[in-house]
């Protein structure tokens, strides 16, 4: 009887782990569509030849703040000695 119990408990540790996958799975889907939506909206009005500058223009910033945070800490390694 006992490991019935403990089967049982074990269950549904399972159970609540599956489920909170699924939840957790589910929330993150919602907000996903929600920035697809979000996107859409700010993006319906323009042409493809803007939409495809902007977004050229915001990787090309992306890529130069990346590669600037990338050789600070490279200077901060030397300075360091490591």
């Amino acid at each position: 009887m006992f490991t019935y119990f403990k089967m049982k408990k074990n269950e549904w540790k399972i159970r609540n782990a599956i489920y909170n996958s699924i939840l957790g799975f589910m929330k993150n889907k919602q907000d996903i569509v929600n920035t697809a939506k979000k996107l859409f909206d700010s993006v319906k009005d323009m042409s493809g030849d803007e939409i495809r500058n902007e977004f050229i223009g915001k990787l090309a910033e992306i890529v130069h703040e990346e590669s600037k945070r990338q050789r600070n800490n490279k200077e901060t390694e030397k300075i360091s000695g490591k």
